[in-house]
């Protein structure tokens, strides 16, 4: 960790081929699933893991997307890696990316889309495997910007990172910060760019789902009518999909309910057991 701090502040911009090897290096130390090596034990000690924001930030600025890429590419292998350790080891890598998360969607401001897509890649894998309270409140504070002016790409960026994290956190997580969640997405349905407002539909499509009741709320708080037309349809879908889904389920136990019944009564017995079990 301290030789690739030191790399990337000693080694000169214009070699940036070094600078990438600084990080493949760096990514090289990191646990697999296969097992967890001792060189990657720095992943939980809060010392080592400060030391990274200030080269990643260097990194995630530089102008060459090739060096953004590698930054994002590492930065989603260490979102990755934290799933491989001990339960509870990885907390300090929560900071890590508290720091960085501004960056990382401050490259949605960029021109050049491959860069945008880089810091999409890297955020997804960010928000499945780390749970930042505070990177989700940037991000729904980027989405309630009034001020629309150059924002677009960050609003539908942002947009779409607030969906998966429904798909990925719990609600019980969720459930402290619901009322800046509202009001982003009720800022998101209104705004003027319509880009913006499509994503904001799929992002109230997934919260609604989640939290029917709080969706419900933000359709109340909305006086225009085409748009709350459109959020009624989609509770309406949305519960029938939610209904299909309950369903299916019921069928699938009682398939399983009638195999049970049709094997001899010892195996049946046994079943029984272990579902009790479970």
């Amino acid at each position: 960790v301290n030789e690739f701090a030191q790399a990337i502040d000693k080694i000169p911009i214009d070699f940036w081929e070094e600078r990438v090897q600084a990080v493949v290096k760096l990514v090289s130390t990191l646990p697999t699933q296969e097992g967890c090596q001792i060189e990657a034990l720095w992943l939980s000690d809060m010392q080592y893991v400060r030391i990274l924001i200030n080269p990643f930030r260097t990194l995630l600025k530089d102008l060459r997307s090739g060096v953004v890429r590698v930054a994002c590419d590492g930065l989603s292998s260490i979102a990755e890696a934290s799933s491989f350790l001990p339960e509870g080891t990885g907390i300090p890598l929560r900071h890590l990316f508290k720091d960085l998360i501004t960056d990382i969607i401050s490259l949605h401001g960029q021109t050049v889309k491959a860069i945008q897509s880089y810091a999409m890649s890297a955020m997804l894998c960010i928000i499945q495997n780390v749970k930042v309270r505070s990177g989700l409140q940037y991000i729904c504070s980027i989405i309630a910007v009034k001020d629309r002016k150059q924002l677009k790409d960050k609003n539908v960026a942002c947009l779409r990172y607030l969906r998966e994290i429904f798909l990925c956190w719990s609600t019980e997580y969720l459930s402290k910060d619901l009322r800046i969640i509202e009001n982003a997405i009720q800022q998101g349905l209104l705004d003027p760019v319509q880009k913006v407002r499509i994503e904001a539909k799929e992002t109230y499509a997934a919260f609604y789902r989640t939290f029917p009741k709080e969706g419900n709320k933000i359709i109340d708080k909305i006086n225009d009518y085409r748009m709350k037309s459109a959020l009624n349809s989609i509770c309406s879908k949305v519960d029938e999909l939610k209904y299909r889904e309950t369903e299916e389920k019921n069928l699938h136990k009682s398939k399983e309910i009638e195999a049970v019944s049709e094997l001899p009564d010892s195996f049946s017995n046994i079943l029984v057991l272990e579902q009790k079990k479970c």
